[in-house]
């Protein structure tokens, strides 16, 4: 799950980029081109043309601060759409005579176990302090990155798509101070039961982290290139009594101790706004992905 950061933030701070990603399984930052940055640069992370006709997306890899330059880079458009770049290994290599050549390994779906799918992006210094262009490393150990990578210089630049224009800087995390705030009592209409939902987290997740049914990653990418993901909070009313008429008849004062033993559900899977079917004994974890 990704938080969302403006790239004026880091126009304004270089440092910022050192940043840990916030706490939890999974998380990671989205640099979104704001209005303030429109006009101060030319270049973002995020679906970016790197030559040759390749459109791609660059995404940060989790667990990891932007600093690390470490990312998934995904195929957006062609035969490949949606699946991951992958990196060679030196045994892929083919010899003749005294030369080699490394055979590019073909891009594959992602899978959050695959070191080959990572790679680290650095820039080229043609001249002392002259920096101009990019290339990318393996962050596996014997991995050689694809060709559309490797090679010394490459440059990238925005490419314009609607899928994912939509994009703002919306999505901050969870919002700790709203979601430990206690309910306000007055508030309650009587017998509604409970407050109102209340939006106290919001991510946006890659569609490549998401199997959405017998979708396509191809078709993914054309439909939906980030998830929106939302944490609502509401609070429930699991007991209520009468005006027990205090001093009444009867003489007898009402006692001030209620003993409640009731189950409540403390979490609720929603997908596109209704509940999920889950599994008996709650969602099912299976090689990394969680199946609702």
């Amino acid at each position: 799950m990704y938080v969302t950061r403006p790239l004026s933030r880091y126009l304004d701070n270089p440092d910022a980029a050192a940043e840990r990603p916030p706490e939890g399984p999974g998380s990671g930052f989205l640099v979104v081109e704001d209005e303030a940055a429109v006009e101060r640069a030319t270049v973002c992370c995020g679906l970016l043309d790197v030559g040759e006709d390749d459109i791609v997306l660059f995404v940060p890899i989790v667990g990891e601060p932007l600093s690390a330059g470490r990312y998934y880079v995904v195929k957006a458009i062609g035969h490949h759409a949606g699946m991951v770049l992958a990196c060679s290994r030196e045994e892929d290599k083919t010899r003749i005579l005294f030369f080699s050549f490394v055979d590019d390994a073909p891009p594959r779906p992602f899978h959050h176990g695959d070191i080959y799918q990572q790679v680290e992006v650095v820039a080229v210094a043609q001249a002392p302090h002259c920096l101009r262009g990019f290339k990318a490393v393996a962050v596996a150990p014997d991995g050689i990155p694809p060709s559309l990578l490797r090679r010394k210089g490459w440059e990238v630049s925005k490419a314009m798509r609607t899928s994912y224009d939509g994009l703002s800087d919306d999505a901050h995390g969870i919002d700790w101070p709203l979601r430990r705030r206690m309910p306000d009592l007055d508030g309650f209409a009587i017998g509604a039961g409970g407050s109102p939902a209340a939006v106290v987290g919001k991510w946006y997740c890659p569609f490549m982290f998401i199997r959405d049914g017998e979708r396509r990653l191809k078709d993914q990418v054309n439909r939906c290139m980030f998830y929106e993901m939302t944490l609502e909070q509401r609070w429930e009313e699991i007991y209520s009594c009468d005006n027990t008429h205090w001093g009444s008849i009867s003489g007898k004062q009402p006692d001030d101790e209620v003993k409640v033993n009731v189950t409540v559900r403390r979490s609720t899977a929603l997908l596109g706004g209704t509940g999920a079917v889950v599994q008996e004994g709650g969602p099912q974890v299976v090689d990394g992905v969680m199946w609702f």
